[in-house]
């Protein structure tokens, strides 16, 4: 199986890494609906959206989760936008990037 690609993502002056996985792929997934309802709140700036995509990517403890509004609001959410969608199009692909058209065809 190939490695999964993983996002840095920067809150604050900590760096985390988002982790595509099976577990995340799933808490995202129930929490939201599916992973396109997920991505659809995150690009309406919902922060607790944002903050549970993080959490689950990163595999946050509970005293972390509960941190992230407020290191959110710090940061800006829209510094988080781009990132937090990449890793949610990551957990849709298996951890993969997906293809440009033209490479799948090759």
């Amino acid at each position: 199986m190939n490695e999964v690609e993983t996002v840095k993502i920067k809150i604050g002056e900590e760096e985390l890494t988002l982790t595509p996985s099976p577990k995340a792929m799933s808490k995202v997934s129930q929490a939201f609906g599916g992973i396109l309802n997920a991505v659809d709140r995150v690009q309406r700036f919902d922060t607790d959206a944002i903050a549970f995509a993080i959490a689950a990517g990163a595999d946050l403890a509970e005293a972390e989760r509960e941190a992230l509004p407020r290191r959110i609001f710090a940061t800006g959410i829209t510094e988080l936008l781009v990132p937090t969608v990449r890793f949610l199009g990551l957990l849709a692909s298996g951890g993969r990037r997906s293809k440009p058209a033209d490479e799948k065809a090759a």
